[in-house]
């Protein structure tokens, strides 16, 4: 009989290993196209950044594209640019799947108003991230190291010119010295704005701004009403990690809700604020933010299509992996939808469901974050302790772990002689008591049955998977046991755990299950 392999070659990773193993957006392109410089880069090289003019579009429009003409819209605005939205979510700690929708959305709302906004330097909505100037200098979105400088010298020039002047007959109106360091900055700030990779910058700035004030008044209608339980903006330590302080069933659930949530914010910030339950309702009296409402409802339906773009295309699926880690699958799987496949490879009983397509090696990746105190408040934090929330401290909370992944499969456990019947006892006898252990003795691996696979690691687990191998068990054990009729799909369920009494030291039976995943793949 066939026997899984194992990967035992685990250590314990540094949190800055932890951390930087953060998801990236392609939208997706098989290879990038060449990718314009990012702040950063063109920094290094001396050169300055082009600005570009605005186009015409209506969201309506874009909505009304075939799939394929709307992902080259998508592709056509953005492609040049990826390198700067991931750089600046990264930057900022937000998903870059997000900075993108919210960008894109924007463009899809251009009109003759935008236009002359930017020709006749008016304070509205400029560039590709439609902010105002005026917004951009009180969050300070489009600042840089070295921009008083730059803003002194300006306004120094300008008002030497003006005292020059002032010696001919009928000089043009003097400004102040502040005057012309306030026009100074307004104007460096407008340009940028009109820079794409100075807007990307902004935009991702305005979201963490948004998440923080968001996070500060959880309490209120908007943030209530998408679930959003954020503790602090300290706890965003990597770029998907928002996802999981919103509502939803999955991940693509929690995407769009985020999406809608802040995007609706950034069309209209008050809304954040707002303390009144009917001022966010449409259709109740007293409804005062439909332009942000409705911005937020097409960045729901946008990220629904980025989000799943960019997943499959990089063939990795990020998990929900709840408030304590994130866990991923890399490999030939993708999360199934009428998004990637044909209409007639389409079934919707296999909707959303986790698909591994074909046979190879497949990789589960499992993170853990450190947690503090808000974070176990907002949680569970009454299981473990018996004083009060007040009485305890950021230090008596230690790192987080160990974790253990398994990878466990009922069909070949029903298959399999002396299992037949008897899936509960081998999870109760055998995997249970695993979860709870901080040390699985590998010197006893050859013993576990050949249907469970099991890593055990620090603050960061790695376990691979030959799919085909799997698969070829089924066969095997198919054709031993022709009196039982099982499909050729075979189930694999895979679950990470954390030791509660390891890594609090109380409650001793209890475990957390952060993360449980079904997938599905071909047996024959």
């Amino acid at each position: 009989m066939a026997k899984a392999i194992y990967s035992s070659d685990l250590k314990e990773i540094s949190e800055h290993l932890v951390d930087g193993d953060e998801s990236a957006l392609d939208l997706g392109f098989e290879t990038l196209p060449k990718q314009e410089p990012t702040i950063e880069e063109s920094k290094q090289q001396g050169s300055p950044l082009p600005q570009i003019t605005l186009e015409r579009m209506e969201t309506r429009t874009v909505q009304e594209m075939a799939a394929k003409d709307r992902l080259a819209w998508y592709q056509r605005k953005l492609g040049g640019y990826i390198a700067q939205i991931n750089a600046s979510a990264r930057s900022q700690k937000i998903p870059p799947d997000l900075l993108a929708v919210v960008v894109l959305n924007e463009l899809a709302q251009i009109n003759w108003i935008d236009e002359l906004q930017e020709a006749w330097k008016i304070n509205g909505s400029i560039g590709i991230a439609q902010i105002q100037v005026d917004t951009a200098l009180a969050h300070g979105l489009t600042s840089e190291p070295g921009d008083d400088e730059l803003v002194n010298r300006q306004a120094a020039e300008r008002y030497a010119l003006d005292l020059e002047m002032a010696k001919y007959p009928d000089p043009p109106p003097r400004k102040t010295l502040a005057e012309y360091k306030a026009l100074a900055r307004w104007n460096l700030c407008f340009e940028r704005l009109r820079t794409p990779q100075y807007a990307i910058e902004a935009a991702a700035r305005e979201i963490r701004r948004q998440l923080k004030e968001m996070a500060d008044h959880k309490g209120n209608p908007w943030q209530k009403r998408l679930d959003f339980s954020l503790p602090s903006i300290d706890d965003l330590t990597s770029t998907d990690d928002a996802y999981f302080y919103v509502k939803g069933t999955s991940l693509s659930d929690k995407a769009r809700n985020l999406a809608q949530l802040v995007a609706t914010a950034y069309n209209s910030p008050a809304i954040v604020v707002a303390v009144d339950e009917n001022s966010i309702t449409p259709g109740a009296q007293g409804f005062r933010y439909p332009g942000a409402v409705i911005h937020g409802n097409n960045a729901w339906e946008l990220m629904k299509e980025i989000f799943a773009l960019t997943r499959r295309s990089r063939n990795e699926l990020l998990l929900d992996s709840s408030w304590a880690g994130r866990v991923v699958a890399i490999g030939d799987i993708f999360r199934y939808s009428r998004d990637n496949v044909t209409a007639a490879e389409y079934s919707s009983a296999l909707e959303q469901r986790a698909v591994i397509k074909r046979h190879g090696k497949i990789r589960i990746v499992a993170t853990a974050r450190n947690i503090r105190v808000t974070t176990l408040k907002h949680n569970f934090l009454a299981d473990f302790y018996e004083r009060g929330e007040d009485e305890i401290s950021d230090d008596m909370v230690p790192k987080i772990g160990p974790i253990t992944i398994r990878v466990y499969s009922e069909r070949i456990c029903r298959l399999q002689d002396g299992f037949t019947n008897a899936t509960s006892n081998v999870y109760d006898d055998f995997i249970e008591p695993l979860a709870h252990q901080y040390t699985v003795d590998w010197s006893d691996h050859e013993k576990l049955p050949p249907h469970l696979l099991l890593a055990e690691g620090g603050y960061a687990v790695n376990l691979s998977i030959d799919t085909g191998l799997l698969s070829n068990t089924v066969a095997a054990l198919k054709a031993s046991r022709p009196d039982l009729d099982i499909d050729d799909e075979l189930d694999l369920e895979i679950g990470w755990y954390m030791s509660a009494s390891d890594m609090l030291g109380e409650k001793t039976e209890f475990c957390i299950a952060n993360w449980s995943e079904h997938f599905l793949m071909s047996a024959a």
